[in-house]
């Protein structure tokens, strides 16, 4: 009896130390990550396997490969794999530092093991779209640690995009998601689970914020969009936005989570249409860390209700070549502004009926006076075909299938008003080239009636087949000739160069007396200056621009259109848009 009592003694004593020594080692763990505070970037997604169809050296199964950027071992407890938008609790994940953990299903568990690649089975593992989803990573606390919104573009390589390959991260320290930053793995066994990418490689993330657009989403709402992804914490910060000179104020801001690309600014009251409130944005700073470092100015407003011919077919591409894809360009012949979000876009079917009319655009792109956009199921395809800013581009998911041969479009308000249509056809082409594919239709001048065929002419081999989103190029010469010109002969201009620094816009009239008023836009259509009304103008001359904005500060680097507008006592007026570049 002693005997068995003094052996249950024993044991006790044993199981007593095992326990300690387990919650030592747990206190040794938390004090760890104590040390090292987790923050967004501490974790990233470096490797992705979402289509394993035909990989022969692993198993045929869905991974995630998470990287440990720091200097500590991290140990996360009930964090959360978020996909699509669905919540899926990980188990218990431990990454040393500098190192990977590889999440796939826990049905596959024991065979990755096999196979000497240790991983972590999740029991409810997520299906990976092939195509690509949006991807985070929180901990216990909802901090977000990591995010990624991959897409089978990232492959950049046709026969790897169809399977038994994974995406690989170049620079696990660049954080800005950017599809330069990804790409097919080069390892032959097809990725490299738990081991460095075999495509990495130093690439910095060094790109120059700055923002796409300003909208209003509703009278008393404004969503700024930005050209990368931004840090959630200085973004969700009153107080780096300033309002100059207005009663209003602003009462929250509302980050895009988890990526950053956009911010939702509630206003104190209501904007009037046509009202222009303009703001300043300080101490941001992108998703890899670096920092603003020059102010952000930007204006919002209102935008107006469109009515018939404000926007006009511009230019269209119904036959594309391989690869690329089709386009309709669509010009603000108004002096008013808009958003993509109030354009729908609609096909006359085979049965004399007109399709469900297709939204155009978001509501957070603006649409500015004089200016062109095109619109397409494929921006990055069009601008690896033709000479264009993708920023002009809007992508449009739901994009109709245009006929090779002859269509009409129809472009629709959100309320339902016929604002122009066209019909087109392979016979309305002037081009003498036999294959058609790739060559645009281009109206002669933006105002024109889209209806009337003879005012469409074949785009012109010296453009590139193809304008989109930039001024057409295929006006007869007999209308230069006998109309007043405008032109600029030297398309760059550098304010810091001495021997370059001023734009001049020579111009010749048919006669004197004119009337002229210059803007200056941007690539995004917003007015950086507009030069002093200009009356009385002899019959040729010059009209110069030193690159400032109208606080004397020089404009950045980038595309911009000289917007012309010229008027005289007979009646006559026209419109020109001669764009150029400013350089450093």
């Amino acid at each position: 009896m002693k005997e068995k009592e003094s052996l249950v003694n024993s044991l006790a004593e044993a199981l007593l130390d095992v326990s300690t020594r387990i919650q030592s080692l747990n206190g040794i763990i938390t004090n760890e990550n104590e040390k090292k505070e987790l923050r967004f970037g501490s974790i990233v997604f470096n490797e992705i396997m979402a289509n394993p169809s035909g990989i022969e050296d692993f198993p045929e199964s869905e991974y995630i490969e998470l990287f440990n950027r720091t200097d500590s071992l991290i140990v996360l407890r009930n964090s959360a794999l978020f996909y699509g938008g669905k919540r899926y609790l990980l188990p218990p994940v431990s990454i040393e530092a500098k190192s990977y953990a590889v999440l796939c299903h826990q049905k596959y568990k024991e065979q990755w093991e096999l196979q000497g690649v240790s991983v972590i089975g999740v029991n409810s593992f997520p299906a990976l779209l092939n195509t690509g989803k949006l991807l985070w990573l929180e901990d216990e606390k909802g901090g977000l640690l990591s995010w990624v919104e991959y897409s089978d573009s990232w492959y950049k390589d046709s026969n790897k995009k169809g399977g038994g390959f994974s995406l690989e991260c170049l620079d696990p320290d660049n954080l800005s998601n950017d599809a330069a930053n990804w790409c097919a793995s080069s390892d032959t066994k097809g990725g490299t689970p738990g081991a460095q990418n075999s495509v990495m490689k130093s690439f910095p993330d060094n790109r120059e914020m700055a923002l796409l657009s300003t909208n209003a989403i509703a009278p008393d709402t404004m969503m700024i969009c930005f050209n990368k992804p931004m840090s959630l914490k200085p973004l969700s910060d009153l107080r780096n936005y300033h309002i100059d000179d207005s009663d209003l104020s602003l009462t929250k801001v509302i980050p895009d989570y988890p990526c950053g690309k956009n911010v939702k600014l509630a206003l104190s009251g209501a904007l009037n249409t046509g009202e222009t409130l303009r703001l300043t944005l300080t101490n941001l700073s992108d998703v890899s860390g670096n920092k603003q470092n020059k102010e952000i100015k930007t204006e919002l407003f209102i935008p107006d209700q469109l009515a018939k011919n404000d926007l006009l077919f511009n230019e269209i591409l119904f036959n594309p070549r391989s690869g690329g894809a089709c386009y309709v360009e669509i010009s603000n012949v108004s002096g008013k502004s808009f958003s993509c979000g109030q354009l729908f876009l609609s096909v006359l079917k085979k049965d004399g009926t007109r399709s469900t009319p297709v939204a155009l655009g978001k509501s957070e792109k603006l649409f500015s006076p004089q200016i062109e956009l095109f619109f397409t199921k494929n921006v990055s395809a069009v601008a690896s075909q033709y000479s264009c800013e993708p920023s002009s581009g809007v992508e449009t998911a739901d994009f109709p299938v245009l006929s090779v041969e002859k269509g009409t479009l129809y472009l629709l308000s959100d309320k339902g008003v016929l604002i122009d249509e066209m019909v087109y056809s392979d016979l309305m082409h002037t081009t003498s080239a036999k294959d058609k594919k790739g060559i645009s239709l281009e109206k002669k001048a933006p105002g024109l009636s889209s209806l009337d065929a003879g005012n469409w002419s074949s785009a012109s081999y010296n453009s590139g087949y193809g304008t989109p989103g930039l001024p057409n190029q295929c006006t007869e010469q007999a209308e230069n000739e006998l109309k007043p010109r405008f032109w600029i002969e030297k398309n760059t201009i550098s304010p810091n160069n001495s021997d370059n620094n001023i734009l001049q816009i020579h111009y010749l009239l048919t006669e004197e007396g004119y009337v002229v008023n210059t803007r200056i836009y941007d690539a995004y259509g917003r007015e950086v200056f507009a030069l002093p009304l200009m009356s009385g103008l002899p019959a040729e001359g010059v009209i110069e621009w030193n690159g400032k904005e109208r606080d004397g500060t020089v404009c950045r680097i980038g595309i911009y259109i000289a917007y012309v507008e010229i008027h005289n006592a007979k009646g006559y007026l026209k419109k020109y848009k001669l764009p150029f570049a400013l350089t450093r």
